[in-house]
């Protein structure tokens, strides 16, 4: 018995020996590769991004070096291992396909996210500290790496922002418009008098010019002028829409918290002038917030039908002209009003 146990420790060690050539050569070749990738992320490094390039271009470059080594010397590795099973190429071909089908559906959730990576790094879309927004995530660049990108918010929280969100939703980058749209909509009573209304836009027309210097004396700059547009002392206060009065003008304030508190000086100084003018302010669906940034669709509903049961009373000057012209048509409380509903 004890034969036969060494006969076969003998043979089985006859088998090591005889590929022990090909494992030296692997193992070899294996440094080999890992070497050359080293040599190909230091050249890749300073092709892209130079001495003082961008450091999270360097990290998505780095890291995408490192996981294509990592395939490449596994891939290796398995030819030649299989290489030590003989002439069963059954089994070596196998053995690869079912190896190689394991990484392929792990590395499937991450592809994307890879892919993505490499897209930011050679197409500069934005820059460290540079405010964006992707999806729902909205906030100032902190950095990029090859699978995410980490974004802190206005209040201070880090999203880690997947980078298949910039293959397949849209960007916006804020820090690279030349300038901000400040664009608000006021919706007042149907009782106030025209004279009233136009009293309060000449008064926001003149807050626009006064408020803030920035909102209204504006130079075109080159970028302007090389694509056509005319910026200069763009803005205007007009009812565009019935009882809605809108202000428009944009500002060169790309920093997200100076936008807003500009914003809120605006919106402070429009509420003050309809205070004094004695304009009643309503609101889309909350009594408690009367301004509305996109005021495209009104849903007038019945509680807010007999809370102006009174401004209705009142001679209103548009219905009577709207009701001219498409004609009136007794409601269920006997009070007479457009077909149209605005």
């Amino acid at each position: 018995m004890s034969l036969v146990l060494l006969s076969l420790a003998v043979s089985d060690l006859t088998k090591f020996f005889c590929h022990l050539p090909t494992y030296i050569w692997g193992v070899f070749f294996l440094y080999w590769l890992y070497s050359l990738f080293n040599v190909v992320q230091s050249l890749a490094v300073r092709r892209f991004v130079g001495t003082n390039g961008d450091f999270s271009k360097k990290m998505v470059i780095s890291e995408s070096v490192k996981i294509l080594r990592l395939t490449t010397l596994l891939i290796i590795a398995l030819i030649i291992y299989s290489s030590a099973l003989g002439n069963s190429a059954t089994l070596k071909y196998s053995v690869l396909g079912v190896i190689g089908l394991a990484i392929a559906l792990g590395f499937v959730p991450s592809f994307h996210n890879v892919v993505g990576g490499l897209f930011l790094a050679f197409n500069s879309q934005f820059k460290i500290d540079e405010f964006i927004r992707v999806g729902d995530a909205e906030g100032f660049v902190h950095r990029v790496s090859l699978r995410y990108t980490t974004v802190v918010s206005l209040e201070g929280t880090t999203l880690y922002v997947p980078n298949s969100f910039f293959l397949y939703k849209p960007m916006i980058n804020f820090s690279q418009r030349p300038k901000r749209d400040v664009d608000l909509h006021v919706r007042v009573s149907r009782a106030t008098p025209v004279e009233t209304l136009r009293q309060a836009l000449r008064r926001l027309e003149s807050m626009l010019q006064s408020l803030h210097v920035g909102l209204t004396s504006h130079e075109e700059n080159q970028s302007d002028l090389r694509h056509g547009e005319k910026w200069e002392r763009f803005f205007f206060v007009a009812m565009e829409e019935l009882y809605t009065i809108r202000v428009y003008s944009y500002t060169e304030e790309l920093d997200a918290r100076k936008y807003a508190m500009l914003k809120s000086e605006v919106w402070l100084a429009v509420t003050e002038i309809m205070e004094e003018l004695g304009i009643r302010v309503l609101s889309n669906d909350d009594p408690d917030h009367p301004f509305a940034e996109s005021p495209h669709f009104f849903k007038r509903s019945s509680s807010n039908t007999s809370s102006h049961a009174d401004d209705s009373s009142v001679g209103d000057p548009f219905t009577s002209e709207i009701g001219a012209v498409v004609g009136a048509q007794p409601s269920s409380n006997g009070i007479k009003g457009p077909r149209t509903q605005l």
